[in-house]
């Protein structure tokens, strides 16, 4: 019986999580032309080893904006495909289009994370991570000391209150000291609970 690729892809997503029985799995013989004009030849699987040493089958992907042919991993193909943002062009590409052309929600230019920190969406900023985004703290210093920070130069924040991130309230330290402060920012919090528990003034 004869599937649709994505048909396929959907049959044999969880056998394929396993990555056990790649070799008892039958690709389609045609080639898919997906979102953007990738074209994915699925009659063209490589066995290639990764820098880890492990072997993985990988097929050919063409880009649908530049046309550049290179080969993506089976397994990751399957798993972007399955939540519907895969488009199949190169990184170069990938980077030139909006958050609409890539299937994905843009994201917040300002959010707060579960540790209390503050986030902006920066992604053209040299101090982003992977994600585009740069903790504001240290976008604020940057902007004080006119300079990227160093990835071992920490912000502190002198109230201890990580949402006020005005420039009187930072100070630049390093790594050892703002461990030091972090301790002892721990050590007050507990002892300010131990007299509050034994009803202690002073």
């Amino acid at each position: 019986m004869a599937y649709s690729p994505i048909k396929y892809l959907l049959l044999c997503s969880f056998e394929y999580g396993m990555y056990k029985n790649m070799k008892k799995l039958k690709l389609p013989d045609s080639p898919q032309t997906i979102s953007m004009g990738s074209i994915i030849h699925w009659n063209k699987p490589i066995s290639k080893r990764d820098r880890s040493g492990t072997i993985r089958t990988t097929i050919l992907i063409i880009c649908g904006k530049c046309k550049k042919e290179r080969y993506w991993r089976l397994d990751v193909v399957f798993r972007k495909m399955k939540t519907g943002q895969f488009i199949g062009v190169c990184k170069k590409c990938f980077d030139t289009l909006t958050w609409k052309e890539k299937h994905r929600p843009h994201p917040a230019n300002r959010k707060v994370n579960s540790a209390g920190y503050i986030r902006i969406y920066s992604p053209k900023n040299p101090m982003a991570d992977m994600n585009g985004e740069v903790y504001e703290h240290r976008l604020v210093m940057s902007q004080t000391l006119g300079r990227p920070l160093k990835k071992w130069e920490h912000v502190h924040h002198k109230d201890t209150n990580r949402a006020n991130n005005s420039p009187e309230n930072l100070e630049l330290v390093s790594t050892q000291q703002n461990q030091s402060l972090k301790d002892m920012t721990t050590r007050i919090k507990y002892l300010k609970k131990l007299l509050i528990e034994h009803k202690i003034s002073f």
